[in-house]
């Protein structure tokens, strides 16, 4: 039982090293909205974004305003009109993925735009190690899911399709280091612990051993340690 416990004590300590969460706050995320004459393209790289590999659990942040544009003309009337920043400033996404092979996952999860929620399940493509993570997709939204209405100029001539896609380069975070720490710490202090019993047990079962070898039981007792009550004199 003993060596039992030791083992699982000792994979838990191996599988420490790979229980982490990763985290960045330039993650990229671009779009495309296809036009008959000039289509809409954007970039953001100031994307803060969370993954749990523990938890299975995505989290992604960014600012609308934070988003540069391939054509200037007309950004002011995206972000204040169409995207009515002063109201909605902000877009996230939050989900859980599910892995398919080693570095293919399902990614679901909702997206609140707008001020408006849409659930979304798309194909990643993540690749981890102990220090970073790498997480890269590309999907289709529709704006109208989220009552985005563009100028009534442009609206006919837009797509109602986003491309959206997102490239992100995450390190793991310091809060995830320090728990494994402490962890590992604890896994350790049990198997001291649990090496000192035992050492205290065999010492203690030696010591025993030690003391009654050679010797004779004594008046009222057989070898066997059974009671011998005294005889009656005669």
């Amino acid at each position: 039982m003993d060596k039992l416990l030791l083992s699982i004590l000792l994979v838990i300590f191996l599988s420490l090293g790979f229980s982490q969460t990763y985290s960045t706050e330039k993650g990229s995320v671009y779009f495309i909205v296809k036009a008959d004459k000039k289509n809409i393209e954007a970039y953001n790289h100031a994307t803060q974004v969370e993954l749990s590999i523990d938890k299975n659990i995505i989290k992604a942040h960014l600012l609308i305003k934070d988003f540069n544009f391939k054509n200037e003309t007309g950004k002011d009337e995206f972000l204040n009109q169409t995207m009515e920043v002063a109201s909605f400033s902000k877009a996230t996404f939050e989900g859980t993925f599910k892995k398919i092979n080693p570095t293919k996952y399902l990614i679901s999860g909702i997206i609140n735009m707008h001020g408006m929620k849409s659930e979304i399940t798309f194909p990643a493509q993540i690749e981890k190690t102990n220090d970073y993570c790498k997480a890269k997709a590309t999907f289709i939204i529709q704006y109208t899911d989220f009552e985005i209405n563009p100028p009534k100029k442009i609206a006919k001539t837009l797509s109602n399709e986003v491309l959206v896609s997102m490239d992100y380069y995450l390190l793991k975070t310091k809060e995830a280091e320090i728990e494994v720490v402490e962890k590992k710490v604890l896994v350790i202090d049990s198997l001291k612990q649990k090496q000192l019993e035992n050492t205290e047990l065999d010492t203690t079962s030696s010591k025993t051993d030690n003391g009654n070898e050679g010797k004779e039981p004594r008046g009222n007792e057989n070898k066997n340690n059974e009671i011998i009550l005294p005889k009656e004199v005669e």
